[in-house]
């Protein structure tokens, strides 16, 4: 009788890829700046950049330049803060996605590993999808 031929195993579900490590307490463009060009492959955006808490630029990449993202940036931590005042739960993890003709301006806070809190924005033809915000949350946690 013929053998019978093997049935090849299911390929492994491809895993989603996770950015780039962020150095504990390194500060600046060039530790931020990998990570924020993660953020625009995941995400499908032209842009990223991170805010200090003081509003100012900490690392942009992609369309949007520095002064650009510090405006933009500036407008939507007062968002975040008055999204945050409406949530029941304080909004720990509150989103704002503004929609501006063909672009979306997506922002959400994020902790990094030495407590410093850090504004994130993103400018997209679409909201960034939660995966991608966690996953941008995680990586500066440093965890």
């Amino acid at each position: 009788a013929p053998a019978e031929a093997p049935v090849p195993a299911s390929p492994a579900p491809a895993a989603r890829p996770e950015p780039p490590a962020v150095v504990p307490g390194g500060f600046g463009a060039g530790v931020f700046t990998p990570l924020l060009e993660w953020a625009c492959r995941a995400a499908s955006a032209d842009s990223a950049f991170l805010l200090d808490p003081h509003g100012l630029v900490v690392a942009a990449v992609g369309s949007l330049g520095p002064e650009e993202a510090e405006a933009c940036g500036a407008r939507l931590m007062i968002a975040l803060d008055h999204a945050r005042a409406l949530s029941a739960d304080g909004g720990a993890e509150t989103t704002v996605a503004v929609e501006s003709g063909e672009v979306v301006l997506t922002a959400f806070a994020a902790t990094a590993s030495d407590g410093i809190p850090f504004t994130v924005g993103l400018a997209g033809p679409a909201p960034v999808a939660r995966p991608v915000r966690d996953a941008l949350r995680r990586a500066l946690a440093g965890s």
